[in-house]
């Protein structure tokens, strides 16, 4: 049905290789996804080696089986060798399971050459067990097996070879490595929470800002390449996923399946080109933000993917405005500012919302990165300008309008109530990674502020 399918990856890399030959192509064994398929568990195990089991303590059901015990008896009665870590709710403030170095590194502890990990468990357990083997290896030279067991569709964690963790307060996304095999039973996902589902279509809907904003940060000079073959593995399920939201209300299987496979694509597009830009832009780095002023707040976050949601809706609507500039305004606003400035208004904000110095620190180094590349890129950003009429039209062609983003999550019942703290996510966001998005360019056009926020709001309560 669909032209790209993370289930078929001997065609998929095939595809890859002819259509971009400098893509990364895809090092995964193998992608199952149907009902009842984690009964393949055990033939992707070797009994030689002990069974590792990473999960937090949330039960996880299909029908009336829970489903983190009944692998354990499944390879049990298989006479595997068959160890547990458990990761508790309670032993944070908050009450999450983070993926950051003490989780990972609590992993890693436990780890031989003679183990095979086996991760149950949505996005934050799998960037755990993914980076916890990707620093043995690099530590000791010896691989260790990783399986995934998808239990909710989420996030786009389950198929890429990063890791999104905190660090000093302040989350970064590093190199990590791929699972062997991921394993995503329907059975298990449709029985989810439904805010779980909601949560990745939401993330998902990220692709109609962040693939506009890696091209303009292409063509400002902050990064070296761009193409768009990522987009190509999900442009046909978006769309299908756009026009037939309800059928996930409704149970529809071919829908969750068509979800399911949307996401384990929208990894697999960050992977081959070694950076989340084909589905992270303006729209994550506000998501980001207010994940961590809610833990300086010692605040539950919101689950990802509905915080990417509605920021994606923020972005869509900044980005009308921004294709509404005409040339001669962007010629004589764009501003290329003294850093020394910049890094005293971050100081001060930063400070003011809590932040610690560490945190402050970390965001001023990767701000730094930017703020040189821009300055360096003079001279390309003013002929980016010359020609905004023609680059604008493909900006449109790569963006969705906010109205039809927040059709379809009106159409799967996402909650958009705006989280606390949103104007501060939205006018500072940019500060915290060295990518530049549409909130740099907004930045240095000297119309990132309140009055910009406001215009934005009015557009996604519909007032």
């Amino acid at each position: 049905m669909y032209t790209f399918d993370p289930t078929n990856l001997t065609d998929l890399n095939v595809q890859l290789g002819e259509l971009d030959g400098t893509l990364q192509l895809v090092a995964i064994r193998n992608i199952y996804v149907a009902s009842g398929i984690r009964k393949t568990l055990p033939s992707v195990l070797d009994k030689k080696r002990k069974i590792m089991l990473v999960m937090d303590d949330t039960p996880i059901y299909a029908g009336k089986s829970e489903i983190k015990q009944e692998i354990k008896t499944m390879l049990n009665d298989k006479n595997f060798d068959v160890t547990s870590l458990v990761y508790h709710h309670d032993n944070a403030p908050d009450g999450m399971v983070h993926a950051d170095w003490k989780t990972v590194e609590r992993l890693q502890g436990k780890l031989d050459e003679k183990t095979i990990v086996v991760s149950i468990g949505s996005g934050t357990i799998t960037d755990i067990a993914k980076h916890a083997t990707y620093r043995y290896a690099q530590e000791s030279n010896v691989k260790i097996p990783l399986i995934v067991v998808q239990t909710a569709n989420t996030v786009t964690a389950y198929t890429s070879n990063i890791a999104v963790l905190l660090k000093d307060g302040v989350k970064r996304t590093y190199p990590s490595r791929y699972p062997d095999y991921v394993i995503s039973d329907i059975d298990i996902i449709k029985q989810a929470p439904f805010e779980l589902t909601q949560a990745g279509f939401g993330d998902l809907m990220a692709r109609y800002v962040s693939y506009a904003d890696w091209y303009l940060g292409y063509k400002c000079k902050n990064l070296s390449k761009y193409t768009e073959v990522p987009k190509m593995l999900l442009d046909d399920m978006l769309e299908y996923l756009v026009h037939n939201a309800s059928g996930l209300k409704k149970g529809n299987v071919e829908t969750y399946t068509v979800l399911t496979k949307a996401l384990l694509n929208a990894g697999i597009s960050m992977s081959i080109v070694g950076m989340s830009t084909p589905i992270s832009g303006f729209e994550h780095v506000m998501s980001h933000t207010l994940d961590m002023v809610r833990a300086i707040q010692h605040k539950k976050p919101l689950l990802h993917g509905t915080q990417v949601a509605i920021a994606t809706v923020f972005a869509a609507y900044a980005y009308e405005e921004l294709l509404s500039y005409k040339e001669p305004f962007l010629r004589s606003s764009i501003t290329f500012p003294d850093r020394k400035k910049i890094e005293k208004t971050m100081r001060d904000d930063f400070k003011q919302q809590g932040f610690s110095s560490n945190a402050i620190k970390e965001m001023l180094n990767d701000y730094r990165i930017k703020h040189e590349r821009w300055v360096d890129a003079e001279r390309t950003i003013h002929e980016f300008i010359k020609l905004w009429d023609v680059e604008k039209k493909k900006l449109q062609s790569l963006v969705k309008k906010g109205d039809e983003i927040k059709q379809a999550l009106d159409d799967i019942g996402l909650d958009y109530t705006i989280p606390d703290d949103m104007e501060f996510a939205f006018t500072h966001a940019h500060f915290i990674r060295k990518r530049f998005t549409s909130a740099d360019l907004f930045f240095f056009l000297n119309k990132l502020n309140s009055g910009l926020y406001k215009r934005v709001l009015e557009r996604v309560v519909g007032e």
